[in-house]
């Protein structure tokens, strides 16, 4: 130890000679050269307790020098991995921006879908409109029948009571007939006798025979005209009153088949009006369904925009974390690069302050033994100094304490990072989710875009139908079978849109728990971030402690 003491010392001291020397040449060529000035090299003695302790506070300061290099070294590591973050994270955000533009796309497509669909629902209402006004116009031809049906039993109840006036017109004249056919044998039987007196007159005087021949014919031939004439009246009331009988029954069959159909006519509006109330009854459910299902888009949409505001806003934080966590990492760089300087002024000081005693100590060699004791106090102060340099040591453990506890923060956002990543990832599942059941509604609608011109169809067979009025039966179980296929179709699409809002708010739910996640999150992130400002003020407040120890150390090596 102590050989290699006294190598040090001689290199100090040859160190020491060769500055003089150099500073002696300088001032030679300044006074005017060789010719003018000399140059005189001297051994120069030190005291050995001196160069012992200069050299342990410059090889303290040659450590401390590369500590610093290293712990810059670290700094600019650090600063590169906060560069290779911030990058990362810009990808990310430009990602993040991309993806926004696509749901800024999508929901602005969901928007044409929903305006779509108030165009498909006003083409309804217009169905409906025209609907209602064939409805109308089929009750006022029910109206029509009815004023028809009515003016129908006002002539029938005409015909009813002329067929009354015309059976008892029958009656009388069958009562006529019966009175006639009463007088017709006494007539025969009076024409008989007639007869027989006129015989027994031509018997008993032919000759009073041909005298009244004439008068005889003149009374015979009249009645025997009026007998036929009676016989055909007879005969001819007989036709008339079939005739009347015959016209009563196809009266009687005309007002029953007009009852029939005005019978049937009532039914089938009937059944029509029926059938038009329960398909205006699906019709106005599909509708609540489709508002439905329209609401549930607008707040998914809201969700939607909810949970891209809510990531914006975690990578804004994280990107402002990752930036200022960059800050302090440069800002912790600059500090150890403008530690180094100072240490480097500091060592070059003490290099001159060195030599500058070297020169002083060629003239204080005699008074160097009076100043022993002063020595020894010197090394008292040397003493403080090293316990300074320890507790400078204790403040740079302190400091590397510090960074280890930035890189654990750094390490904290990178994870942060990853589980912005994460979350990004489950938002794009949950969009992708949203994306299927987007399409399933896109399909329910057009499932109730085809069940409206069903109906539609449905409505123009009806309304053929009601013209026809003929086979009216078969096209009724026709419609009939249709409207149950239509109601089965509505039923399964109820369920599904059951299934869909069952899922909407199962989607409603995770997005409200991630949103806390996310706030819970920020809040420890806002604590972490105010900690490590507290540190960041801490290392500073150590750094301005260290510098002013080093500048009291400079004071005392001044004065030694």
């Amino acid at each position: 130890m102590a050989s290699m003491q006294e190598e040090r010392s001689t290199s100090v001291a040859e160190e020491a000679r060769q500055g003089l020397e150099q500073q002696a040449r300088e001032t030679q060529q300044k006074l005017g050269g060789s010719e003018a000035t000399t140059v005189i090299t001297e051994q120069i003695a030190i005291p050995a307790e001196l160069s012992q302790k200069s050299k342990e506070h410059i090889d303290f300061l040659e450590s401390e020098n590369a500590r610093l290099k290293k712990s810059l070294e670290q700094c600019e590591e650090a600063l590169e991995m906060a560069n290779q973050e911030t990058s990362k994270s810009n990808e990310q955000l430009k990602e993040v921006k991309g993806q926004n533009a696509e749901l800024h796309n999508r929901i602005a497509d969901l928007e044409n879908q929903v305006q779509s669909a108030g165009a498909k629902a006003k083409e309804l209402e217009m169905l409906l409109k025209e609907s209602d006004q064939k409805y109308a116009a089929m009750e006022d031809k029910m109206r029509a029948y009815q004023e028809k049906l009515g003016v129908a039993r006002e002539d029938r109840a005409k015909f009813e009571k002329d067929l009354k006036g015309v059976h008892v017109g029958l009656q009388d004249r069958e009562m006529k007939m019966e009175d006639l056919s009463q007088q017709f044998p006494k007539r025969k039987l009076s024409s008989t006798m007639f007869r027989r007196k006129a015989l027994h007159m031509l018997k008993v005087s032919s000759w009073f025979m041909m005298m009244q021949a004439e008068e005889f014919k003149s009374r015979a031939i009249p009645a025997e005209e009026k007998a036929s004439e009676l016989d055909s009246r007879a005969s001819e009331l007989e036709s008339a009153l079939e005739q009347e009988k015959e016209k009563s029954a196809s009266l009687e069959s005309e007002v029953k088949s007009l009852r029939g159909k005005l019978d049937a006519d009532a039914g089938h509006h009937r059944v029509l009006a029926e059938r038009i109330d329960e398909l205006e009854k699906v019709l106005h459910g599909t509708q609540e369904e489709k508002d439905v299902t329209v609401s549930n888009l607008e707040g998914e949409k809201e969700d939607l925009k909810a949970a891209k505001a809510a990531v914006a806003d975690k990578k804004e934080n994280e990107k402002a974390e990752v930036e200022s966590a960059a800050e302090d990492q440069a800002a912790k760089k600059d500090e150890a690069r403008a530690e180094a300087k100072t240490q480097e002024q500091e060592k070059s000081g003490v290099w001159s302050k060195m030599l500058g005693a070297f020169s002083k100590a060629d003239k204080e060699e005699k008074i160097a033994q009076d100043k022993a004791a002063e020595a020894a106090e010197k090394g008292e102060v040397a003493a403080k100094q090293g316990e300074k340099a320890e507790e400078k040591e204790s403040v740079a453990k302190e400091a590397s304490g510090n960074q280890k506890t930035l890189a654990a923060e750094l390490d904290a956002s990178r994870s942060k990072a990853v589980a912005g990543e994460r979350a990004a990832e489950e938002l794009q599942d949950k969009e992708a989710k949203l994306e299927e059941k987007e399409s399933a509604l896109k399909n329910h609608g057009d499932k109730l875009a085809e069940l409206s011109s069903k109906l539609k169809n449905l409505r123009l067979e009806r309304d053929e139908a009601v013209k026809k009025s003929e086979g009216v039966d078969g096209r009724i179980q026709d419609l009939e079978s249709k409207i149950a296929e239509l109601e089965s179709e509505v039923s399964e699409l109820r369920e599904t849109n059951a299934d869909l809002e069952a899922q909407l708010q199962k989607v409603g739910v995770q997005v409200e728990k991630r949103q806390k996640a996310v706030a819970g999150r920020e809040k420890a992130n806002v604590k972490k971030s105010e900690q490590a400002q507290k540190l960041q003020q801490e290392v500073k407040e150590n750094q301005q402690e260290v510098n002013e120890m080093d500048k009291e150390f400079v004071e005392e090596v001044k004065t030694v």
